[in-house]
């Protein structure tokens, strides 16, 4: 049985509307694209302790089964998922412990006027998607290795298959122009490099001028990411 409507709005305002389940943290609440008078909220209030006999993790005794208290704000999934084999993978304590952490993180980020967004962010499909990329450009020597180490054949090979790694990445992205313009940039900034060092030819300085020119304005978009919330090796960076 579902919390009382008064019970259920408060425990989706004290989590801004985020399931409190520390491995997905996704919106619950959300506009509609054609009226925007209408909303789409895909959370739920969920019970602690089960509130009638043969519920999930019901425990005999409890008279406050529909108090704010024993309630807990997740997604729709979550939901489903910890009520599954009568909730014993899902222990009252375990969820006690996953509002309590949600609530002091909240509280925390109000007080230091934190953005929300690495938050929001962090177990978001979008997110896996700039991590990815990092992952994949450490494995580059081109961009930071010194450039008297680099083969120019070798580091254009590398900017290519790193452009093309964007270009399946850009497909992937969901609902977000923002991350989808970081990915074109980090792109563009490698193209103009690859465009530059191919008219080089043998010479090795200015061939070195098109790297480190390249990874200076990589450097602003990783500040960018890092901006979300995402780690960026510093071997990555230009200080």
């Amino acid at each position: 049985m579902a919390f009382p409507p008064k019970i259920s709005q408060q425990l989706a305002l004290n989590s801004a509307y985020i399931c409190n389940n520390p491995d997905c943290y996704c919106l619950t609440i959300g506009p509609s694209l054609v009226e925007e008078i209408k909303k789409i909220k895909t959370g739920e209030g969920a019970h602690i302790a089960g509130e009638k006999e043969g519920s999930a993790r019901h425990i005999d005794g409890n008279k406050n089964s529909n108090e704010i208290e024993n309630g807990i704000w997740l997604c729709a999934n979550c939901h489903t998922a910890i009520d599954k084999n009568n909730g014993i993978d899902f222990p009252p304590e375990l969820l006690a412990e996953w509002k309590l952490k949600f609530r002091e993180r909240l509280f925390g980020m109000i007080l230091s006027h934190e953005s929300s967004m690495p938050l929001v962010l962090r177990y978001t499909k979008n997110y896996k998607l700039l991590s990815d990329l990092i992952d994949f450009m450490e494995d580059k020597g081109v961009y930071y290795l010194p450039e008297a180490f680099e083969f120019p054949p070798h580091c254009i090979e590398s900017m290519k298959e790193t452009r093309n790694f964007i270009t399946d990445l850009k497909k992937k992205v969901i609902f977000d122009s923002s991350i989808k313009k970081i990915l074109s940039d980090i792109s563009g900034a490698i193209g103009r490099a690859m465009n530059m060092t191919s008219k080089t030819g043998a010479n090795a300085i200015i061939f070195g001028d098109c790297l480190k020119a390249m990874r200076h304005e990589l450097t602003f978009y990783f500040n960018e990411i890092e901006k979300l919330g995402i780690n960026v090796p510093s071997k990555l960076k230009v200080f």
